[in-house]
């Protein structure tokens, strides 16, 4: 099939939303890890925070910032920190790497002992 349409579309980059950096970028598998997200065209309400299948709870959202406490997670893992905007569908990543989160098991990380 086809589908013809007279109508024209533009992306604009600048009205996605974006994550730009997180901050802590590791915490413990048990979670309860407070995590600042930093972007922009988040929602004032509404937003969904996930690590690899695992919700972030949401504790504060700002258009420029949302704060969230990481749930337990089966193991240890490097995963980027997903953001699910309402209306606006998932926020797009500046550097991937500024946004990725480590689930650290803290029986078995070099870090704990």
């Amino acid at each position: 099939g086809s589908a013809e349409s007279s109508l024209a579309f533009t992306y604009d980059r600048a009205l996605t939303p974006s994550v730009i950096s997180i901050d802590p970028v590791r915490g413990g598998t048990g979670g309860g890890t407070l995590i600042t997200i930093t972007g922009t065209g988040f929602a004032s309400s509404g937003n969904k925070v996930m690590i690899d299948g695992s919700i972030c709870d949401i504790a504060s959202e700002i258009s420029t910032m949302i704060t969230c406490y990481t749930n337990s997670h089966n193991g240890a893992i490097e995963a980027p920190v997903v953001v699910e905007v309402p209306d606006q569908g998932y926020a797009a990543y500046d550097d991937v790497a500024a946004a990725t989160f480590y689930y650290i098991d803290r029986w078995s990380s070099i870090w704990t002992w």
